[in-house]
């Protein structure tokens, strides 16, 4: 098996948005929502703003909660990859803040 591009991980992300949220996200936005993650990473975990850290699920992945473009997003952010891999459902932070 060939190891995933980063156009594989585009579409990946992109099909599980629109399952997930029914909201179709081009390559260029998910770059964008990645590049909010990266910024606000950078800040700290700050916990205000349309990008909320929510926990991290390994050494290299972190989950946060997005709003953009008027819907809220739970993105898995991958720190060696650079940018967005997938998007969980919204029931996955319930589940979570039940713990």
């Amino acid at each position: 098996m060939r190891p995933k591009t980063r156009r594989d991980i585009h579409i990946h992300a992109s099909r599980r948005a629109e399952e997930r949220y029914d909201f179709k996200l081009r390559k260029d936005e998910i770059d964008q929502v990645s590049k909010m993650i990266c910024e606000q990473h950078h800040q700290g975990h700050l916990r205000s703003g349309a990008v909320r850290f929510v926990h991290r699920s390994s050494l290299a992945r972190t989950v946060w909660k997005i709003f953009f473009k008027g819907v809220e997003f739970l993105a898995v952010y991958d720190k060696p990859r650079g940018g967005v891999v997938t998007f969980l459902p919204p029931t996955h932070y319930l589940w979570n803040e039940k713990e």
